[in-house]
């Protein structure tokens, strides 16, 4: 009769080490959500719309500058009618919120 002596790591693929104990997990409060809400998505558009505003009315400006004193150019009166437009869609948005 032979006996064989294994060593109990190799044998069943286990560490002799001692194992310490894990430690709990902070909990981590939730983040806030990356979807704005309403609110924040209703501003954040009107500051959006604000500063287009106020680029398509220096644009005009400078349309308004290269015109003579009596005619307007196709270019600047279209540029007229975006600033309008624009203008009265954001006056609608700040009666609303």
């Amino acid at each position: 009769m032979c006996i064989v002596i294994l060593p109990l790591s190799s044998a069943a693929g286990l560490s002799l080490q001692p194992t310490t104990q894990a430690e709990p997990k902070a909990y981590a409060a939730p983040t806030k959500s990356p979807t704005p809400s309403p609110k924040e998505a209703l501003a954040a558009q009107i500051d959006t719309d604000t500063e287009k505003l106020l680029a398509l009315a220096e644009e005009l400006k400078v349309e308004l500058a290269k015109s003579s004193k009596n005619t307007l150019s196709l270019q600047a009166i279209k540029k007229a009618n975006e600033v309008e437009k624009l203008a009265k869609s954001l006056k609608e948005r700040l009666k609303r919120e």
